[in-house]
């Protein structure tokens, strides 16, 4: 049974099983990759995997090191993943190493710390275990949500737009002689969702809103609001619908873009999470349901290294089963 929990980060043993096969964590630069390593019981856990973006080892190494130093003394046998943000392929390769050990496992005990994996990267481990671990297997995905973005000065945490893609994994069913319809589940970025729209010039749009209580930051909803508003006058010839997802649900996400969806079933489906990474779990959840579902990824030109978040003493836990029919 899938199941999503909210608690304080001191909690976070007493709400974890007492042995765990396999840690998979990412270090990026935040500190919030940090959070969840630091006050997780190293002693229970026999194997870990400290994945990061090689390419940008300048800016993510010093993390990185500090991810390793954590696990250093402790029991568990550690391998390192260097993944690749601008090559899916060698990010896929990468996964596919950590899956070999479980293949024939029976119900492995998985704990991922999704904080700090780009959207694509994380799309792409779901896709990886979903296809290699055994069919029983619930995955627990833990989140250190932020308690702010950016400089509140001058709020920004990513610049430009170097390339939209589909994720490896989730190709969708795209026919080319068919309207598109695109589902984006905006976040912070909003200059970036804008992009991101322009350069699909999408026939149908359905924008996703997350509601005050389903949000993590008390101030986003005014945010979304406006942007919504500006894309609405910006797109005012063309369908554009409303929806509401969650930012802390995954598998209320799913099922409102499983909805969204449903809008025009003529079009070709495809659908951006630009929000938090239980958001992103659940459009991979979506699109494990329906396989016409495409998901689509807006890489950034740049990121606001500096001053990008602030991590909370929380920590989101969702148990979730990727091969669930229901």
């Amino acid at each position: 049974m899938d199941t999503v929990q909210e608690f304080a980060l001191h909690s976070l043993n007493e709400e974890l099983p007492a042995r765990i096969d396999l840690f998979i964590a990412s270090a990026s630069f935040e500190s919030r990759s940090l959070q969840i390593a630091k006050n997780l019981d190293k002693d229970r856990i026999e194997s870990i995997c400290i994945a990061s973006n090689a390419n940008h080892s300048s800016y993510n190494g010093e993390n990185r090191d500090a991810l390793i130093q954590l696990f250093e003394k402790a029991p568990p046998q550690m391998a390192t993943l260097d993944l690749d943000s601008d090559d899916p392929i060698k990010t896929a390769d990468a996964f596919l190493t950590i899956s070999r050990d479980f293949v024939h496992s029976t119900a492995p005990v998985i704990v991922v710390d999704v904080t700090a994996f780009t959207r694509e990267s994380l799309a792409i481990l779901l896709a990886v275990l979903r296809l290699k671990l055994p069919p029983d297997t619930q995955v627990t995905f833990l989140y250190n949500p932020a308690t702010s973005y950016g400089d509140p000065n001058k709020l920004w945490l990513s610049k430009g737009l170097r390339k939209v893609r589909s994720i490896l994994g989730f190709p969708g069913e795209i026919i080319p002689s068919r309207p598109n319809h695109l589902i984006v589940l905006p976040g912070y970025e909003l200059e970036r969702a804008s992009s991101l729209i322009a350069s699909y010039e999408p026939n149908s749009l359905s924008i996703g809103m997350v509601p005050k209580e389903a949000n993590f930051a008390t101030d986003f909803f005014k945010q979304q609001t406006e942007f919504v508003r500006r894309l609405q006058q910006s797109y005012s010839c063309r369908r554009i619908e409303i929806f509401e997802f969650s930012a802390r649900d995954p598998i209320r996400t799913r099922d409102s873009i499983l909805v969204a969806a449903k809008a025009y079933p003529s079009s070709n489906k495809i659908v951006i999470p630009l929000n938090s990474k239980p958001s992103v779990i659940g459009a991979c959840l979506a699109c494990f349901k329906r396989e016409d579902l495409q998901m689509g990824y807006a890489q950034p030109k740049r990121y606001n290294t500096l001053s990008y978040s602030r991590p909370s003493d929380r920590v989101c836990k969702m148990t979730i089963a990727l091969w669930s029919k229901s």
